[in-house]
């Protein structure tokens, strides 16, 4: 239930341009999946082309990312030259393209070159796997080699100055669907997928949108996830294991651990050097460096446990069984869900 935050930080507003404003809450769905609140202001192009709309640094200033929906026929010149000067300035921009079956209207070579690609060809709404494009870098980190999407898809055409980001193999021939052209300290990304399925960008394209808006993470920036152990168990037990597999995971780190037994703490902490301990789940929960709890104490204990994790913001993984009633799994899910936490 839930997505765990991205390993970049979010922007901190949004403008949306778009042609139909009830979009604005597709959009807010997948801004959700950063776990925290990120402010999104939806405009049409009229409203922001108009006389006295945000200029360059207006827009360098009030928004983090920018996201252009499908709205190319109707985005006007000097628009497109204030999103490349923002662009340049650091802010992200990222352009959905339009399904070419809907409109006879093809990019303006403004937006073309903004853009660093084009539309080529539209498919219509369907199931399909998608895959990273080779060397599509942080975009498509740890991402799976297939991603399933239920969406209408415009393939993209990109210049040499933009990286294949996504493609789908239709026809027997691969259909790059997703672009990424850095421009100056920010940069533009093209996304071929509408957000047409019955879950609007379905998950996969929404974590690539996220990723988009947020920008490559920079370096030295503060990206890892902390992780704890809550039942660390004896020397060789499921503590050890998790903390093994959180090290060799890039973006987790083992930072705290949790047990009733005195020994096996020091033992963890023999075992990962500058580990924090905690001897109840209380002092876990009120810990801000701990982003993910590992549940790993008897089963009759999981709920109450990951409540109160969930309820202190942090994200849980149960070990199996969930735990032993239908009511409490639905308690966790709900609890889950409404606070935009991954269990």
């Amino acid at each position: 239930m839930g997505t765990l935050p991205e390993l970049c930080p979010e922007p901190p507003r949004v403008l949306l341009v778009t042609g139909d404003l009830a979009r604005a809450a597709l959009f807010g769905d997948v801004l959700a999946g950063y776990g925290a609140r990120v402010e999104l202001e939806a405009v049409t192009p009229v409203m922001i082309g108009a006389t006295g709309g945000p200029q360059s640094a207006q827009i360098r200033e009030r928004f983090g990312a920018v996201v252009v929906d499908r709205t190319d026929a109707e985005l006007p010149e000097h628009l497109v030259a204030r999103l490349g000067s923002a662009a340049v300035a650091g802010c992200r921009v990222v352009i959905v393209a339009r399904n070419a079956a809907l409109t006879d209207h093809r990019w303006s070579a403004e937006l073309a070159d903004l853009a660093g690609a084009e539309p080529a060809s539209s498919f219509p709404l369907a199931e399909w796997f998608a895959k990273p494009c080779f060397a599509s870098g942080w975009l498509t980190a740890r991402m799976a080699p297939e991603l399933p999407l239920e969406d209408s898809l415009v393939e993209i055409s990109p210049r040499e100055d933009a990286t294949e980001i996504l493609a789908v193999s239709i026809g027997f021939r691969d259909r790059v669907i997703a672009t990424y052209r850095p421009l100056g300290r920010g940069g533009v990304f093209v996304c071929g997928m509408g957000g047409d399925g019955r879950r609007g960008f379905g998950p996969a394209a929404a974590k690539l949108l996220r990723r988009a808006l947020a920008g490559p993470p920079e370096r030295g920036s503060q990206s890892v996830l902390g992780l704890a152990v809550v039942g660390y168990g004896p020397h060789g037990g499921m503590g050890l294991l998790h903390g093994i597999a959180a090290g060799a995971t890039d973006g987790l780190e083992l930072v705290a651990a949790c047990d009733s037994d005195p020994g096996r703490l020091k033992a963890a902490e023999e075992q990962f050097p500058g580990l924090r301990t905690a001897t109840s789940a209380d002092e876990l929960a009120a810990d801000e460096g701990v982003h993910v709890v590992v549940v790993a104490t008897p089963p009759s204990t999981h709920s109450a446990i990951a409540l109160e994790m969930l309820r202190a913001g942090k994200h849980v993984a149960l070990e199996k069984p969930m735990c032993l009633t239908l009511a409490e799994a639905d308690r966790l899910i709900d609890t889950a869900e409404s606070a935009g936490l991954a269990l």
